[in-house]
């Protein structure tokens, strides 16, 4: 955006808010009592200000909270949240979905004073509103991203089983009623928490899922493999290194025992084994790498029987295990 254009953006955002306002028969200009309060005297010459709109019932529809205090001044913004209540904001809980997340807050005196639904992409422009407080959110895939970008903020976030929030629900289950179980798990002060996981933990976990999945692929392939060659009256030792070293010479040495078709299957699918091999080669050597620059796995792999794949296993897990 051009300078001349940023610097007209309070301008521009405010005209909007008045031709919205207008729109929908709510500009203060149709309240007799409104213009009493703001502009008892000529009215008609009274210079355009935000703070005009933020009583006036409905004006509000089209514009965000943040948009619409971003027009006022710091003073005005935190005189706002005082008198919402926000000032005495304790807890917070957050029930996390893939697209929308709802918050209810409660004070210092166990009162509700926040009960709201938010975009994800709205996450921080929200809580940049709030004072700092406790935030609590279930373990799920989002929760250990959302805690580290509201610590950042200088929250206090806490990552809690569900199994520990079960407890606190009440009434029908639906997203409020879970995020305020969330606000009320979070106070309690013996709650035994999820630790947050660094990005090199996730990343380190990850590793570990591909891996995973790689050699259950292999697995499922190999038994594929078995499997025909059973239904050609064909069989196999039980081990990889004997359906590996076995497999060309039973293709060659016994071909008419197998049809052209069922050939070009078996060597399909042992194409898909090499290339999964590769695969788990690449995976193990890369966490293989993380284990001798890891000063944690060092120590665990002093521990006979413990290797590269399972010492990153457990740092990726619990980290340093300082929560433990």
């Amino acid at each position: 955006m051009p300078a001349q254009s940023q610097d007209r953006a309070p301008e521009l955002l405010l005209g909007a808010l008045v031709a919205d306002a207008a729109t929908l028969g709510l500009h203060w200009i149709y309240d007799q009592d409104h213009i009493q309060r703001i502009a008892p005297q000529a009215p008609e010459f009274r210079t355009p200000s935000a703070a005009d709109y933020l009583s006036v019932m409905g004006c509000t529809g089209c514009f965000t909270q943040r948009v619409r205090l971003s027009l006022v001044s710091p003073a005005y913004r935190r005189s706002s949240m005082a008198k919402n209540g926000f000032d005495k904001l304790m807890s917070v809980g957050i029930d996390i979905g893939k697209d929308v997340f709802h918050l209810v807050g409660f004070d210092r005196d166990g009162q509700r004073v926040l009960r709201k639904k938010i975009k994800r992409m709205a996450l921080i422009a929200t809580f940049e509103e709030l004072p700092h407080c406790i935030v609590g959110m279930e373990a799920c895939l989002s929760a250990h991203f959302v805690s580290r970008t509201l610590r950042k903020m200088g929250f206090e976030p806490r990552i809690i089983p569900a199994i520990y929030v079960k407890p606190f629900n009440k009434g029908q289950k639906n997203d409020y009623n879970d995020a305020e179980a969330i606000a009320e798990a979070a106070l309690r002060p013996n709650l035994k928490t999820v630790s947050e996981k660094t990005q090199e933990q996730l990343d380190l976990q990850a590793l570990h899922r591909v891996r995973s999945r790689l050699v259950s692929r292999r697995t499922a392939t190999m038994n594929q493999i078995r499997a025909f060659l059973i239904e050609q009256g064909i069989t196999v030792r039980k081990s990889v290194a004997a359906l590996r070293s076995s497999l060309d010479a039973i293709l060659e040495n016994r071909s008419s025992e197998i049809s052209l078709r069922m050939r070009k299957l078996i060597l399909g699918l042992q194409q898909d084994w090499i290339w999964t091999d590769k695969r788990i080669e690449m995976t193990t050597a890369e966490i293989k790498a993380v284990s001798e620059s890891e000063a944690s796995c060092q120590r665990l792999m002093t521990i006979p029987g413990i290797g590269p794949i399972i010492s990153t296993a457990v740092v990726a897990a619990v980290g340093t295990g300082e929560s433990l």
